[in-house]
């Protein structure tokens, strides 16, 4: 089971550090771990309220009790035992367990994992200071469901490029377009390959939303996120103002706000701020919103037509496309931070990329050839890429 994080998380694993795995519900955490450590791991569900009781005991001599126990399991005495506790937001202080097994029990490493990011973060970040390494899990990317359908070889791809002239032959280009217009529409949680993706996806939004954002207790109207959530979804790529959404949902601007600060850390949303810098007529204010993964967004909208039917194609293509390019950013520590631009003339840049003092500014469109003139012009000295049907594998595969 290829996955982009595979080699870092092995390479991890003989440092001392505290490894934190996050990522949504049913993105392969576990299933990931399970595969790369085999039996050199013990698995800890803490959904099992023994295990969370246990844990949250936060006794040395309990915890070095339980791990002398365990090295029965193991092939000699001086084997590392890999301790995965899943859930890990589930404890009342992750942090702390994971410290007491880090500074006073030997040749023990943690692994947290978690989907509700926000609050295994809230509990992990002063406890484990300087002793953790942090990772995220997304749904499967373009690339990695490739290699896992055999539809490309492993050695076959490449990190996202910024500037590429490769090129597939008629038949190859066929058959990937038409398996990313299906995961446009379907997108790329693992479950959806082999199941009857509309239904699966509907209880993933359940799923979701319920057992991940509800359990925070941060949220008081349950009817309010999802009818937002709703919103989102017919909004994407296009910049958010928060008052005008106030309005439409009857919510308070500040509660918006701290919504959509949920969704993101609950890895349904992700948001690209404006960048400006030069011009007076940039817009400076406004957010705009994606999802992760287009399943949830089509979920939501309960609408499973084919993309390309679909008057919302250019929307769905473009955030096909910038969550693709996030995954990677991320998989491959790539450093780039994500903007868009835009100007109140109508001038726009879907994806400003930005490190150091470095710009690569991307037009993606279903069928637009031509970049803003305009932030050429603005930006002389940034890479300008165009993306549409004609090009778009090569940035992705």
């Amino acid at each position: 089971m290829y996955r982009s994080l595979s080699q870092t998380i092995v390479k991890n694993i003989d440092s001392k550090e505290v490894l934190i795995l996050l990522g949504p519900r049913q993105v392969g955490k576990t299933t990931l771990l399970k595969n790369l450590l085999k039996e050199r791991a013990i698995y800890i569900d803490l959904d099992d309220k023994v295990y969370r009781d246990f844990f949250d005991s936060l006794s040395i001599a309990k915890y070095r009790s339980y791990i002398n126990s365990q090295l029965s399991s193991f092939h000699n005495e001086h084997d590392k035992i890999i301790l995965i506790l899943d859930e890990a937001q589930r404890l009342k202080d992750p942090g702390l367990a994971a410290k007491i097994f880090y500074d006073e029990i030997e040749n023990v490493k943690v692994i947290l994992t978690g989907s509700a990011t926000l609050d295994i973060r809230k509990k992990t970040s002063e406890s484990l200071a300087g002793r953790k390494t942090t990772l995220n899990l997304f749904p499967l990317s373009f690339q990695e469901y490739l290699v896992q359908r055999n539809l490309v070889h492993e050695d076959g791809i490449h990190q996202f490029p910024l500037s590429t002239t490769f090129s597939y032959d008629d038949i190859t280009a066929h058959t990937l377009t038409e398996e990313a217009y299906e995961r446009m529409r379907i997108g790329l949680y693992p479950g959806v390959v082999n199941t009857q993706a509309e239904s699966y996806l509907q209880e993933l939004v359940d799923a979701v939303i319920l057992k991940d954002i509800f359990y925070l207790n941060l949220v008081k109207n349950t009817s309010g996120l999802v009818e937002l959530l709703k919103l989102l979804a017919s909004f994407i790529g296009q910049p958010i103002n928060i008052s005008d959404l106030s309005k439409r949902l009857g919510i308070a601007r500040q509660t918006i706000t701290d919504y959509i600060q949920i969704l993101e850390k609950s890895y349904i949303i992700f948001t690209l701020s404006p960048y400006t810098k030069e011009r007076e007529d940039e817009i400076s204010k406004y957010e705009i919103i994606y999802f992760y993964d287009l399943g949830i967004r089509n979920a939501l909208l309960n609408d499973f037509r084919p993309v390309t039917m679909r008057t919302d194609f250019n929307k769905i293509f473009a955030n096909f496309i910038i969550a693709e390019i996030k995954k990677l950013n991320a998989y491959y520590s790539l450093r780039y931070k994500f903007h868009y631009w835009k100007t109140t003339q109508g001038s726009e840049v879907a994806l400003v990329l930005e490190k150091d003092t470095k710009l690569e500014g991307f037009s993606i469109d279903v069928y637009k050839e031509s970049f803003s003139k305009g932030f050429e012009n603005t930006y002389p000295e940034s890479g300008k890429h165009i993306i549409n049907l004609n090009n778009y594998l090569p940035y992705l595969v």
